[in-house]
């Protein structure tokens, strides 16, 4: 008879947020605006994420929120700059909204909800952030 293998689950603290992937035409601040006024937020600017790629140094915009919600961090990242993308396998997407902290899938799943309610917001997706080794620009925002 086969031994059957046993899983073990790393708990690791790059799992302890959800990353949801979107798609919209508005700016940042706009779509930031619609974000704060539906989970009742305080979205502000940060310093951006700067990469250099082929050289060339991008700088893209950060919006933040550490204080409304207990133990709950929300991070606005505008994916998209003219001289390229935050994330190469994920060119179409315009924003990646992290969600740091005290959260559970029902909780993701109530904020997706909410997100793709708005009018702005074309299509909003989780993405699982742990199997792409270019999601690590998120570790430290």
């Amino acid at each position: 008879m086969a031994e059957k293998k046993k899983v073990f689950k790393l708990e690791t603290n790059q799992g302890s947020y959800a990353l949801v992937a979107i798609s919209s035409a508005e700016s940042l601040h706009k779509i930031g605006w619609h974000i704060n006024q539906i989970l009742g937020i305080n979205l502000s600017n940060v310093s951006p994420i700067q990469l250099i790629v082929n050289n060339i140094s991008i700088e893209f915009p950060v919006l933040k929120d550490d204080g409304s919600l207990p133990e709950t961090v929300f991070t606005l990242v505008k994916s998209k700059q003219e001289k390229g993308v935050l994330i190469k396998t994920l060119p179409n997407i315009d924003y990646f909204l992290k969600i740091y902290g005290t959260i559970t899938e029902k909780s993701i799943s109530e904020y997706l909800k909410e997100l793709k309610s708005l009018t702005a917001i074309n299509a909003a997706v989780k993405v699982d952030h742990l199997t792409v080794k270019h999601f690590r620009v998120f570790d430290e925002v």
